[in-house]
């Protein structure tokens, strides 16, 4: 619908936030790169959490409009997989939702 380049410039800026965001997930309490990030994919573990706990997140972020992270399953674990793939998101949406509440810290209103 928009060509080759601009499909290939929002796979740039995809992988870029994916970059961007590994960074500093390993540098934050309570947060695990699984694996540096391959084109637009994050993996991502929450230290103590069920896979319940992932669904139960997942469902919030997209009820409240910010993101739809999707668990999946690494190694026999649920992690959470953030692709990168709307090109208006930015650094500051992201830091939110990594410090969003995930199960047990999660109370819905």
């Amino acid at each position: 619908m928009h060509g080759t380049d601009a499909y290939r410039d929002a796979v740039a800026r995809g992988a870029a936030m994916a970059h961007r965001t590994a960074r500093p997930v390993g540098r934050t309490e309570g947060l695990e790169l699984l694996r540096e990030p391959e084109l637009t994919v994050v993996l991502v573990r929450r230290t103590g959490r069920q896979p319940e706990d992932y669904y139960t997140w997942s469902k919030k972020l997209l009820a409240e409009g910010p993101a739809f992270i999707t668990p999946t399953v690494r190694e026999a674990e649920t992690v959470a997989r953030l692709a990168f793939l709307h090109p208006d998101i930015t650094e500051k949406t992201v830091r939110e939702i990594l410090a969003s509440p995930v199960g047990a810290d999660y109370s819905p209103a």
